[in-house]
């Protein structure tokens, strides 16, 4: 074929294909390919399946059909507050699912979970779904009074059978909330106290 133009309305077969390939349009399948070098952007409107990565660097979420298999160093998102968590008691998720507190707190408290200030954790989460929330704070002998997600007040089933009336004497004491979405704005909460003094 010969010219400047091709017009054909059926198909063409080619061993290669050589040129500028960002003139070529209308491609909707390329079939199996053993390679591919893009050296631009890629944008894919539908699902990407891969197997075998090396190395995943996602800014959004990643979700695995059948199990993650984690080896190696696996690290987490710490949100450290150089402060007391005494008026500092409402905790944003959105910054991580741990929060450490330095600053020895002077009277009791109560921790008040959501996603963050616009945003409901209600809404980031599904029914069958669960999360677990660690607080570490310079205790001082204080301890959660109430606990609150979303603003609104939810009774804590604490591991042992009773809720605490005291934290450690020196050194941090360590709060683990397990919350499970149970229906819209229902969650069943077990909550652990583990003093380190």
């Amino acid at each position: 074929l010969t010219g400047n133009n091709i017009a054909n309305a059926g198909i063409i077969t080619a061993t290669s294909f050589h040129g500028n390939g960002a003139n070529i349009t209308g491609i909707t399948q390329l079939g199996t390919l053993s390679s591919l070098n893009v050296s631009g952007n890629v944008s894919i409107g539908g699902t990407l399946t891969y197997e075998d990565v090396t190395n995943i660097d996602s800014v959004g979420i990643i979700t695995a059909r059948s199990g993650v298999n984690l080896s190696g160093l696996l690290k987490e998102k710490i949100k450290i507050n150089a402060t007391t968590i005494n008026g500092n008691d409402t905790i944003d998720l959105e910054d991580g699912m741990v929060h450490y507190y330095t600053t020895q707190s002077s009277v009791s408290f109560v921790p008040k979970l959501r996603f963050n200030s616009t945003t409901t954790l209600d809404s980031k989460m599904s029914v069958g779904e669960t999360i677990t929330v660690t607080i570490i704070h310079d205790t001082g002998g204080n301890y959660p009074t109430d606990f609150q997600i979303d603003g609104v007040s939810i009774a804590e089933n604490w591991v042992g059978g009773s809720a605490p009336t005291g934290g450690g004497s020196s050194g941090v004491d360590i709060l683990t909330y397990n919350i499970i979405k149970t229906a819209s704005q229902a969650f069943t909460v077990i909550a652990n106290l583990i003093k380190t003094s």
